[in-house]
């Protein structure tokens, strides 16, 4: 029994890891647009305004669940397969948006071309335009030749930890040098180096001990470490958010959110159905989660601009929250068209 506990540890991330990729797109959505309602409030303004500091932690979930699961799609693709499915992934909303931006904006070509290829990532700020997508796509570059090292390893777990070591020691040096965005950056390699191991631990079986009130406990600690570093009170890291305590945000509440769904699911129909019902809801919006990333920043600062001083808060945050998953997923839903257009195409000419 004690084995099987183990193996359904990890087993649960796969099975719900579209509700958990919805859940983290809905974290960083609330971050980039919900505007707090009771800031004076004492108790919910303190626990609204704490939420919405910490909620940026989505993106961590996003890169522990993206290493686990590259580790079945290494398995199933040649290299240059895996590049491509990663490349056509990310490319076109990537590359609508940034057409978008270029002609409301008035990008120069330079600019445009600059920010699409991910130079202005690296050489000027990260910050520009959508960060994400040059930080994945650098990740997934670089991934088959990590993922050879580590299954050549003789202990994955201690391949893990000596890589994770290897990037502290880096990390402090290069936060002397480094751009202070960038180097928030590789600050957020550890939490994908650690989805890399959990998905490998799975397909080998592993045993992996750890019950939910250890979870709990390994949340509340990486937020209480959060918040230390948030009032300047850590000596380790000047800016160790995006690296300790959003890791161990990031995997705890994945699991913790795992095993919850499956005991609702496992405790009768009417909490079963509930269970079904919002894993399903979580799953659709996880269907979606590049797009919307790509299109709500831009998208809430016109509802922003367009309501702002005629209407109040909470108005804008029930209009700008719905608006933006739905063009989230109306983008989806366009491009999904798109490849169904064109592999039509190629097939009927074949």
């Amino acid at each position: 029994m004690q084995g099987k506990r183990h193996e359904d540890c990890l087993r649960l991330l796969s099975r719900y890891r579209g509700a958990l990729m919805g859940f983290s797109a809905l974290l960083v959505l609330f971050y980039h647009c919900w505007i707090p309602l009771v800031p004076g409030h004492r108790v919910l303004g303190g626990l609204e305004d704490a939420f919405k500091q910490v909620s940026f932690f989505g993106v961590d979930i996003f890169f522990f669940l993206s290493g686990m699961g590259l580790t079945y799609a290494i398995r199933r693709e040649s290299l240059p397969r895996f590049y491509g499915r990663r490349f056509v992934r990310l490319a076109p909303p990537f590359l609508i948006m940034a057409i978008i931006r270029a002609l409301s904006e008035g990008w120069t070509a330079a600019q445009f071309l600059s920010r699409i290829s991910g130079v202005t990532f690296f050489a000027e700020c990260t910050y520009t335009f959508l960060w994400f997508v040059p930080a994945a796509m650098t990740l997934y570059l670089l991934f088959p030749l990590y993922h050879r090292a580590l299954t050549r390893a003789r202990s994955e777990a201690a391949f893990t930890l000596s890589a994770i070591g290897l990037w502290l020691i880096a990390s402090l040096q290069l936060g002397q040098v480094l751009r202070e965005d960038l180097w928030l950056f590789l600050n957020r390699v550890p939490i994908f180096l650690l989805g890399a191991l959990a998905g490998r631990l799975e397909q080998k079986e592993r045993a992996v001990d750890l019950r939910a009130p250890e979870l709990l406990i390994l949340l509340v600690l990486g937020y209480m470490l959060f918040r230390l570093c948030m009032r300047g009170q850590c000596s380790l890291f000047p800016l160790i958010y995006c690296s300790a305590p959003t890791a161990m945000m990031a995997v705890s509440s994945s699991l913790l959110l795992a095993r919850a769904f499956d005991a609702m699911a496992r405790r009768g129909k009417v909490s079963g159905g509930l269970s079904r019902a919002l894993t399903g809801l979580l799953g659709f919006v996880g269907g979606f989660t590049l797009e919307l990333y790509c299109v709500q920043e831009k998208l809430y600062e016109v509802i922003y601009l367009a309501l702002e001083g005629r209407v109040s808060y909470t108005v804008i945050n029930a209009v700008s929250i719905p608006v933006c998953l739905a063009a989230g997923w109306a983008l989806h839903a366009l491009l999904a068209l798109a490849a169904r257009a064109i592999c039509g195409r190629f097939s009927k000419k074949g």
